[in-house]
């Protein structure tokens, strides 16, 4: 079988290799746990509500052509990993939570990339009215 260079390029220019899939993002966002967790005595003495989203940075390729879930993150399981996070020992910062939560997740998947986590409190002790309280962190592999 003979090669034929493409119309168009000297001889001996490299063809380029196709170019890698841009990587996918799962994300599953409104989570909603219970915990203790925050700085005052008060706030860690009984459990309040936290929600959390998780974005993460994965191949879906192989996933979208073979359709099998062991390929990509099992949106129930994360659901259950936030879940447990939440509801397991007191940290006193939600920057501290979202962390362990983030790594959990490059842990328990190895197939992504880097993980955003987004922790809201919305019974945060503040001393005036406010919309949300909200920490995010990033993560890479």
């Amino acid at each position: 079988m003979v090669r034929r260079r493409p119309a168009g390029k000297p001889a001996g220019a490299r063809i380029a290799a196709p170019e890698a899939p841009p990587p996918g993002r799962i994300t599953v966002a409104g989570i909603v746990a219970r915990g203790r967790h925050g700085v005052s005595d008060e706030e860690r003495s009984r459990t309040q509500p936290f929600e959390v989203d998780v974005s993460a940075i994965i191949d879906v390729a192989q996933a979208a052509t073979t359709d099998d879930l062991s390929a990509t993150v099992n949106y129930a399981a994360l659901q259950e990993l936030v879940m447990t996070r939440v509801g397991a020992s007191s940290v006193h910062l939600l920057e501290t939570l979202a962390a362990s939560i983030g790594q959990a997740v490059l842990e328990r998947w190895s197939q992504i990339t880097s993980v955003e986590v987004a922790v809201r409190k919305p019974e945060a002790s503040m001393p005036g009215p406010f919309s949300k309280v909200e920490v995010r962190v990033r993560l890479p592999r």
